[in-house]
Parts: C-alpha cells; structure tokens; sequence
C-alpha cells in the first residue's frame, strides 16, 4: 500500500478535527479518486477517506457535491466488489437524505 494514503488521510482528519472541513473535502476527495491503487489496504483507506468526505459534505450541507461524488466515482466502481459498490452507493444517498431540502438531488 501507498504510505502516503494513509498519511493523506490523517492530515484530513487533522484537518476535519480541527474544525475545517472545507478544508478536508479536496483532501478528501484525491484520496478517493486520485490513481491510486485499489488492493485491499488502499480500499480500506480509500472507503474510510469516502465516509469522512461524505460526513464533511452533509457538514456543508452540500447535496450537489455529494451527488457530483456520486458520477465521479463510477469509474472506481467497475474495479471494486459490487456488494461493495452497493454499500457505497447506499451511504452516500443516506448521507443526501440527511441534509434538508435535498430531497430534489434525491429524484434526479
């Protein structure tokens, strides 16, 4: 595994812990679907950078941004387990549904 995820992920969460979430999101994001690769303790790291930036977008209150998340990661999903993709998927629209008036981003 790349060293350098995981290190990227703890100055994120450096970063989310601190109070500057808006920060962590670009961060966040590189980690997620930066070209890095995908065995096991890169996906590990790569699922946990997913949950956090999902968590700093409701944060934001940014349903687009999780929703743009959403497309951006498609091609990551042909590489990965579909039970996986699933659970990912299923996260990220819970996490759309929990910021208000958002249910639009939901239908579309």
């Amino acid at each position: 595994m790349d060293g350098g995820l995981q290190q990227k992920l703890q100055s994120a969460t450096d970063l989310i812990d601190a109070k500057q979430p808006a920060e962590a999101i670009p961060v966040l994001r590189d980690i997620v679907l930066g070209p890095y690769p995908n065995d096991a303790e890169s996906l590990k790291v790569k699922e946990s950078a997913l949950d956090s930036l999902a968590s700093c977008l409701v944060s934001q209150k940014d349903s687009a941004g999780l929703r743009t998340l959403l497309n951006d990661l498609r091609p990551w999903f042909a590489s990965i387990p579909k039970a996986k993709t699933a659970k990912i998927v299923r996260t990220i629209i819970e996490s759309i549904g929990k910021i208000p008036d958002s249910t639009q981003i939901l239908v579309r």
